[in-house]
């Protein structure tokens, strides 16, 4: 098909690829159009209320000279951009070719992509959910975008953390001088890693939280405190955590458990610790 100048033009300026990161920038795109093909999935983890996760993006420019490396990406609801500078939102009403599932759009800017080279870049998409979902899956795209316009939508797969049968037990040690440790072991009972999880406690009167880090959070409500340890945990082992309450000459009982509770399919995710008064 035979084209004007200015049309060729502006579609070599324009041109750009969107490809997986394991395929070469060589791989070459339409010259016509900017072009995407799917990146790998995005799995999101780390903190289990409001997960997040990478979006890996090789792009390649076939052209002569360098090409601005601008992507829009589609998303749903449930999506949205972590924290980067070099994304804007865009209303997705004002743009071509957009799938029915998508409430978001962003338009970000990653650079120039050299001529006839490639680069990578990574962006973060996190959890848009009012609440904390577990083991469901949503789709984004991804695609080119340059002066000629935009290249063909390519989807992209995103996963929530699965659910996942967690255990808790936990044991107090000696008053010493008005302060218990409690230990508490966290067993990840399931068959793929523990990507990051809550465990609050909540005091009686007359207990204080002594560990600076189980922190006041409105998780834990107002007598309570939050440790959020976001190391992984291997199938079958344990993760041992350590907080320390200051208890008087009447004791108490500390409650505590594992949130958020809707990822966990097991019951044995809370229990109730006995602290022995100071004498």
């Amino acid at each position: 098909m035979s084209r004007t100048p200015r049309t060729a033009a502006l579609a070599a300026a324009a041109a750009l690829a969107v490809l997986p990161a394991a395929v070469p920038a060589a791989a070459a795109p339409a010259d016509d159009a900017p072009v995407t093909t799917a990146p790998r999935p995005v799995a999101l983890d780390n903190d289990p209320w409001v997960p997040h996760g990478k979006l890996d993006i090789a792009l390649g420019n076939p052209n002569e000279t360098g090409t601005p490396g601008t992507v829009q990406l589609l998303l749903p609801a449930t999506l949205t951009v972590r924290d980067d500078k070099r994304c804007t939102a865009v209303d997705p009403g004002t743009l071509p070719a957009v799938p029915a599932t998508v409430a978001a759009a962003w338009s970000c800017a990653l650079g120039t992509v050299p001529a006839k080279g490639g680069k990578e870049a990574t962006v973060r998409l996190r959890s848009a959910t009012a609440e904390p979902v577990f083991g469901v899956e949503a789709k984004g795209w991804v695609r080119g975008a340059g002066a000629a316009g935009v290249g063909a939508n390519s989807e992209f797969a995103v996963a929530w953390p699965a659910r996942l049968p967690v255990r808790l037990a936990a044991k107090p040690g000696a008053n010493n001088g008005g302060t218990v440790a409690v230990t508490a072991a966290v067993t990840n009972a399931g068959t793929i890693p523990l990507r990051g999880y809550a465990l609050l406690a909540r005091v009686p009167a007359g207990v204080t939280v002594a560990s600076k880090y189980c922190k006041a959070t409105a998780h834990a409500g107002k007598d309570g405190c939050e440790v959020l340890r976001l190391d992984d945990v291997a199938p079958g082992r344990a993760d041992e955590v350590t907080i320390k309450f200051r208890v008087g000459s009447r004791g108490g009982a500390v409650e505590l458990w594992l949130a958020p509770p809707s990822r966990y399919p097991n019951k044995d995710t809370s229990t109730r610790v006995t602290l022995p008064p100071k004498g």
